[in-house]
């Protein structure tokens, strides 16, 4: 049996600015987890399933391509 390892989210989520207009741009403080290689950054519309998925290396942020102005997102 495997040791249960608990892995601590990044914090201080935020958007920030891109040059995109179906993009946002998110941003965060890394995990305190040490060992953590990457981020699944999970998205969909407001109400909706978090039907997408950008998986990033070890960094601190992401831009989400393919949004459709005008809608909310979580």
């Amino acid at each position: 049996v495997l040791p249960e390892i608990v892995v601590a989210p990044p914090t201080n989520a935020r958007v920030i600015t891109t040059n995109e207009a179906d993009a946002i741009g998110i941003a965060w403080d890394a995990s305190p987890t040490e060992g953590v290689t990457g981020y699944r950054v999970l998205y969909g519309l407001a109400g909706g399933p978090l039907e997408g998925v950008v998986e990033v290396g070890n960094v601190g942020g992401a831009i989400i391509p393919g949004l459709t102005q005008g809608q909310s997102y979580q």
